[in-house]
């Protein structure tokens, strides 16, 4: 028996936006590209002349011949007799989109993201009239080559340097504080208990859907060196950064869409707006997820990934090259000179310099083993072999016979690859489940758990509270590793005002170093951390880490202890007092 669920206009949009109705119809009869649209034989009344008429930018099909019409739930309604809720349940399916089951909170939790919508814009549209009246901004944007079109096309505006300024607008209009403070518009300041506007002084770039609603709200400094220099809203019941990407309202109107270029931030968006490129769209601050993946693919067949050139930039495009490949997209890897990104490219060089860039955009495929090249010496034997092992375990991820061959021959030319022998390597072990994108895999050291273990309770209850932050920085913490070291570094950069911080978001924007592995990350978006981690589980841990330094401190002098016994040199004496007191302290 099928299950009662919600159906409501967000469900029906996130459905449409991972769906292209261009490949749902192809799936029972043949489609041919005709100008912007595509013709077919209509599957609903008999014709020998193509007049079933497909709008891929509207999602929307039509019939000259019959006068049938309608979207993708229509379509199947029809074609396979489904009623409604069983089409979007069979859609949502084909998509992997959640279903909830229907419960009588519903109808309130309606109301209250309608309201959510609502305050957006209103928020919106005050940030609108604060960039108008303000020229030092409006110059600001001017010397960055954003027109006044511009501006208005993306919605941008200005938040005041004042605490509550916006706030007070919001109240005056009819909106609650607790509506405010769940949009994320406002937050209450751990020191004084104020109510205070989250953004401040800051260029800000309201996140609008497909459907031109605000869902959130992203804020770049302005004139004050306060907070981190980008700030965005963290999700929110209308806002989850990690399915929307910014600029779809623009990329939507675009007539054709033959390409997406998928950018790292806002101003690389408008950077390539501002000079007549309108097919960008950027990940929101965080790396690309799965749903934002579908969301590229049902808005363009070509997807080009142009992330920053440096070592972060590098990375990101790398895991770009999985995520999109799960969900059927081959990426091609467009590369800047001089590592730039794409805001600065096209004020230096232009946008014809730009397009010439994206033709010369990289295969997924030759762009990893490119990357790889960098990580060997190919002047030595061993550079060699290992250049030529780590190959062969990226080609073992491609299931086409074919397709492989023409990598090996790439391989094979330019780098004086012996073909039969790359072969042979590749078919060594097998091939890969295609189910796994091709990546370069990380090489995984092994820890001590009970190291592991420890640092991420500390790091994790440090997100967690502010006050326990303070106080951790306090203490001499005895890292076992360095990548827990900067990360609780890194929260240094967070005001009081985000704590609890959250996780995912923290994870999120470390990834650009490479602090942690795909496991690890795992591992502390799981642990669960709230305020029953008293005192002892922190001392416990605390000591932990301390026991196991010295434990690390004691090993290394008994191995110089071994070693002035075997050599006669060093003072041996004084090394068995050494170990005594570091055994004394152990007990």
């Amino acid at each position: 028996m099928t299950m009662a669920f919600r159906i409501d206009d967000d469900l029906l949009a996130e459905i449409k936006e991972r769906m292209n109705i261009v490949d749902l119809i192809s799936d029972y009869l043949p489609l041919k590209k005709s100008g912007s649209n595509y013709l077919g034989l209509c599957p609903f009344h008999n014709e020998k002349t193509p007049s079933f008429n497909v709008r891929e930018k509207e999602g929307y099909y039509y019939c000259f011949g019959c006068h049938a019409k309608g979207d993708i739930f229509t379509f199947l309604m029809e074609k396979e007799g489904l009623s409604f809720p069983q089409a979007v349940e069979e859609l949502a399916r084909r998509t992997g989109v959640q279903l909830k089951e229907k419960n009588f909170l519903d109808e309130e939790k309606d109301k209250k993201r309608a309201r959510l919508y609502s305050l957006n814009r209103e928020a919106g549209y005050f940030f609108m009239k604060e960039l108008a009246k303000n020229k030092e901004a409006l110059d600001y944007l001017g010397k960055r080559g954003l027109h006044q079109n511009l501006i208005y096309k993306y919605g941008l505006g200005l938040s005041p340097f004042k605490d509550q300024i916006l706030c007070e607008y919001l109240l005056k209009k009819g909106y609650t504080l607790d509506e405010i403070i769940e949009a994320n518009l406002a937050y209450e300041r751990t020191k004084d208990k104020k109510l205070v506007d989250r953004f401040r002084s800051r260029i800000m770039f309201p996140i609008i859907d497909s459907r031109n609603k605000i869902l959130g709200f992203g804020g770049r400094q302005f004139n004050h060196d306060y907070g981190p220099k980008y700030l965005n809203s963290r999700d929110t019941p209308i806002f989850h950064k990690g399915k929307t990407l910014y600029g779809l309202h623009v990329v939507k109107e675009k007539k054709y869409r033959d390409r997406i270029i998928l950018v790292e931030g806002y101003m690389d968006v408008i950077s390539l707006a501002s000079v007549g490129i309108y097919d960008a769209l950027a990940s929101l601050g965080t790396a690309l997820t799965k749903d934002q993946s579908y969301l590229l693919k049902r808005y363009a067949k070509e997807v080009y990934v142009c992330y920053d050139g440096d070592e972060a930039g590098q990375r990101a495009s790398k895991r770009a090259i999985g995520v999109l490949g799960s969900v059927g997209i081959k990426p091609k890897i467009i590369t800047l000179k001089d590592q730039m990104d794409p805001d600065d490219f096209i004020k230096k060089e232009g946008p014809d310099a730009f397009e010439l860039a994206v033709k010369k955009a990289k295969d997924p495929i030759i762009y990893l083993i490119d990357d790889l090249k960098q990580h060997f010496s190919m002047d030595s034997t061993e550079g060699r072999i290992g250049f030529s092992k780590e190959v062969a375990k990226l080609l073992r991820g491609i299931e086409s016979p074919v397709e492989r061959d023409v990598y090996i021959d790439y391989l094979g030319r330019n780098f004086q690859m012996n073909r039969e022998a790359l072969r042979e390597e590749i078919q060594r072990t097998g091939f890969k489940n295609q189910e796994d994108p091709p990546r370069i895999q990380s090489d995984f050291r092994s820890v001590d758990l009970s190291q592991t273990v420890n640092q991420r309770i500390l790091l994790r209850l440090a997100l967690y509270d502010y006050k326990i932050f303070k106080d951790l920085q306090e203490k001499k913490i005895y890292w076992a590793y360095k990548n827990y070291e900067t990360a609780f570094k890194a929260i240094e950069a967070y005001e009081e005002k985000d704590f609890p911080i959250a996780v995912e978001d923290f994870l999120n924007k470390l990834e650009e170093r490479g602090l942690f592995t795909g496991v690890e990350e795992v591992k502390l978006k799981e642990m669960q951390v709230d305020g029953a981690m008293t005192d002892d589980v922190l001392a416990k841990s605390l000591e932990n880490l301390r026991r196991n330094q010295l434990i690390k401190e004691r090993d290394q002098l008994i191995e110089d202890l071994q070693e002035a016994e075997a050599g006669g040199q060093g003072d041996i004496k004084e090394l068995i007092e050494q170990i005594k007191a570091m055994n004394d302290a152990l007990r």
